[in-house]
């Protein structure tokens, strides 16, 4: 549901959306401090200063996202590994998934003239029988590979960096020595990405019409049916996929909403992570007033906005907090003071409020 489609120029709404899962196409993200100029002009988010914690969650978030999408796409993908030396030389490696096997790895090297050395194709049994190139590794095993190696770097004397070409789709986690001069970058690095299925739309869902996201000539989205007709004119700058309980995440001028196949807002959530909050358990926040409540997957309000704030459900609990307050570290904050109790998915206080114990 979280697989949001978008155009590239987010203008002024942009301010709006600037965490962690980039709603729209690519996004970078890096413990580095960069020059401004640096982000500008440039066809993906870029946040950088973030914490090998930060990179993890948004780790975390994304291959949430991946796993929805692979079943979407019959978990059947092609993916490249490319090198190149600053000298050169380099190679390629061509990976494809069908159902989630690995079925083929292509191989080819070449020298600093880009004359090809080396090249072949291995099928499968024959996978991983020949030397060279990149091993033959699933998504979910570069998943693994960032997370258990690439962001555990110390991050003090290293550049951890992070790289989605869309969300859930891993093409770049990587760490680099700082002050080093070439060729430093170690771990997961040049993947381009392609899906070897067609997108398959919810079979059968309660609402009782599929709609699917489209772009107009303008870059901006709308929905239309199975026979392709527009049920839906193109209206905004991002457009989610509607849920099996017939609603959709999108975003406009006025900022993030859920809709339903009508066009008509359902529920306005609470923007976190670069968009609409994700659902935890079932429930998702929304803001209202200056408080904060839960709503569930039909936009239903499931608990009232009546909490300063709160964090999503996790093993049937939210914690919440009243009289806190925001305190902003750069671009990021934390909750701090206060009163802080959790509720159950009712509403229900079972951990009256006090204060909060780290």
């Amino acid at each position: 549901m979280r697989f949001i489609h978008c155009i590239s120029v987010m203008l002024a709404v942009c301010t709006l959306i600037c965490t962690a899962v980039y709603a729209g196409g690519k996004s970078w993200y890096t413990t580095e401090k960069l020059a401004p100029e640096w982000k500008t002009g440039r066809s993906a988010q870029i946040l950088d200063q973030q914490s090998a914690a930060a990179l993890q969650e948004i780790l975390k978030k994304n291959r949430a996202i991946w796993e929805k999408e692979k079943v979407r796409h019959d978990n059947s993908y092609s993916y490249t590994r490319s090198f190149q030396s600053w000298v050169g030389f380099g190679h390629s490696t061509k990976i494809k998934v069908a159902k989630g096997i690995v079925s083929e790895r292509s191989v080819r090297e070449y020298d600093r003239e880009q004359k090809t050395t080396a090249s072949f194709t291995e099928h499968t049994d024959k996978i991983s029988t020949q030397g060279g190139g990149s091993p033959a590794k699933t998504m979910e095993e570069l998943y693994e590979e960032c997370a258990q190696t690439c962001l555990k770097q110390d991050s003090e004397t290293n550049v951890l960096s992070l790289e989605f070409s869309a969300p859930g789709v891993l093409t770049g986690c990587s760490w680099r020595a700082k002050g080093c001069a070439d060729d430093c970058t170690q771990g997961l690095s040049g993947i381009s990405f392609t899906w070897e299925k067609e997108y398959q739309t919810v079979k059968n869902p309660s609402y009782g019409q599929v709609l699917i996201p489209f772009e107009d000539k303008n870059g901006l989205w709308g929905y239309k049916d199975n026979a392709g007709k527009i049920i839906i004119s193109p209206r905004y700058f991002a457009a989610g996929e509607f849920s099996e309980h017939g609603i959709a995440p999108v975003g406009d001028k006025s900022g993030w909403k859920y809709i339903d196949t009508s066009g008509k807002t359902v529920i306005v959530p609470f923007i976190f992570d670069n968009g609409p909050d994700y659902f935890s358990e079932g429930l998702a926040r929304f803001a209202e007033n200056g408080k904060m409540g839960f709503f569930d997957e039909t936009g239903k309000i499931i608990i009232p906005a009546q909490f300063d704030f709160v964090f999503p459900f996790s093993e049937g609990l939210a914690e919440f907090c009243n009289g806190c307050s925001k305190v902003y570290a750069g671009e990021h904050y934390t909750m701090e003071g206060g009163q802080w109790g959790k509720i159950d998915r009712w509403g229900k206080i079972v951990i009256p409020a006090g204060k909060r114990v780290q």
